[in-house]
């Protein structure tokens, strides 16, 4: 097959275990197609083995033994465990698992070929078996974000069942959970995508629980600048909460001088923020007034009233809690370099940035910002090697911007400010290498090497 073909055979649903074949006829049956040779492992299992391997095949990525129990078993009790080990130690030993630490997954294509050996009514099983252990896992895990990574895939496939069996309270549970962990870790379109059909299954809620999954909902939509969405679900948000919920109207006038900062409509922007920071001095236990002024600081500074944006950043850090991580602090220290950066001090550019650096790890959005922050820092020294090292941080940015939507307008204006002062000090070909390898850097490799450098 051509490269072509494989990738046509490899992009359909099912069978392409099936497809991928040798035209030779000097092998034996089982080496003539893909599908033959895992039938040929597969049909030396015993019954059990075989049908623990059909289960497995709802996982979608690597599994731990409680999951692999939950799923074969339908118990993570000793007993349950204890069968899951043997049977995957068996697999392993046919090589149709492969172990990881801690963990398991199948292949794709024995993945494959073991789901189309399942029966209807023994897939439908195991999805419901699959869907309910996530679902519970999800509950223990929502504080634990690198938990969440490793089963993010299969999270995702028990939200995706729990949608499409119309199991409405689950589906929305699973979105409110997941909706933090998403905006974090750059799961901003997919996150926008799940959160609207939950929306849109209208199950009676109460005004609390409505405003929460809204909350969420804008906030993925405009870090995916889906502006229209954006307003329509913090008009829906805004409506119910004026009628039910007045307490809640502090945080979601903040949400919306957010989305007006966005799209670079500041005086909007300043009227929202300003009705929200004196709600949030009446009610300081829902929403800092601190994060209200700190977003007037930003509005400021994009009008270029440096002193203006100063005196609001110093005002916000003094109601900010100092614990961290913390997104307001983030942007904050952020913030307050661009600002030294703007006045040439260099010192208090590099203390914000180390102030910052334990937040914005928190935040892959965040991460972005800092990174054009810590360019701009780069390149206020003539030094051949921090021109290289200001292009990876731009770099970096752009491919970790991929997943989400653009910077802020004034950010957005230092990238290419920076972009351009960066390529006018590399030659071309350097400039398309290192362009080439940092675009590809995730977060904390990025911020590791950012780190060394700032720390010279």
């Amino acid at each position: 097959m051509s490269v072509a073909e494989l990738a046509v055979a490899l992009r359909s649903q099912t069978g392409w275990v099936e497809m991928v074949q040798t035209s030779a006829c000097d092998l034996p049956p089982h080496q003539r197609t893909l599908s033959n040779a895992i039938a040929w492992s597969y049909d030396l299992l015993d019954p059990d083995s075989r049908a623990c391997l059909r289960h497995l095949a709802v996982f979608v990525g690597s599994f731990t033994l409680d999951a692999a129990a939950a799923v074969c078993t339908g118990a993570t009790d000793a007993s349950g465990r204890a069968l899951a080990q043997s049977w995957l130690t068996t697999l392993t030993n046919h090589s149709l698992v492969t172990p990881e630490p801690d963990r398991w997954r199948l292949l794709e294509m024995i993945r494959e070929f073991a789901w189309n050996q399942m029966t209807t009514v023994e897939r439908t099983q195991a999805q419901e078996r699959h869907a309910r252990y996530f679902r519970d896992l999800l509950a223990q895990s929502a504080g634990q974000p690198e938990a969440i990574e490793q089963d993010h895939d299969n999270y995702l496939a028990a939200l995706h069942r729990s949608i499409e069996q119309v199991e409405t309270a689950a589906a929305l549970q699973m979105c409110s959970a997941l909706a933090w962990f998403r905006e974090t870790h750059g799961y901003v379109r997919e996150g926008q995508a799940l959160i609207r059909r939950s929306l849109a299954m209208q199950v009676p809620v109460d005004a609390d629980q409505r405003i929460n999954l809204l909350f969420k909902a804008v906030n993925l939509s405009w870090q995916c600048y889906d502006f229209t969405s954006a307003d329509e679900f913090a008009r829906q948000a805004i409506a119910i909460a004026q009628a039910e919920q007045p307490a809640r109207l502090a945080a979601l006038f903040n949400l919306v001088g957010r989305i007006n900062i966005e799209r670079g409509e500041f005086s909007q922007a300043e009227t929202a923020l300003q009705r929200s920071k004196v709600l949030a001095h009446q009610r300081p236990d829902l929403l800092n007034p601190g994060f209200p002024t700190l977003q007037l600081g930003e509005v400021a500074w994009a009008q270029g009233d440096l002193v203006t944006a100063q005196a609001l950043f110093d005002e916000a850090a003094a109601l900010l809690p100092d614990a961290g991580p913390d997104l307001a602090r983030a942007i904050l220290h952020t913030d307050r370099a661009e600002i030294a950066l703007a006045h040439g001090d260099t010192t208090t550019a590099r203390r914000e940035l180390l102030l910052a650096l334990p937040h914005v790890r928190m935040h892959e959005r965040r991460v972005c910002f800092w990174l054009v922050t810590l360019a701009g820092w780069l390149l206020a020294s003539s030094a051949q090697d921090n021109a290289v090292l200001s292009a990876q941080c731009l770099a970096a940015e752009e491919g970790l911007g991929e997943r989400g939507g653009p910077l802020s307008p004034i950010y957005r204006t230092l990238i290419a400010q920076r972009r351009q002062r960066a390529r006018e000090r590399i030659d071309a070909a350097q400039w398309s290498a290192l362009w080439r390898t940092a675009r590809t850097w995730m977060p904390q490799q990025a911020l590791t090497c950012a780190e060394t450098w700032l720390n010279r």
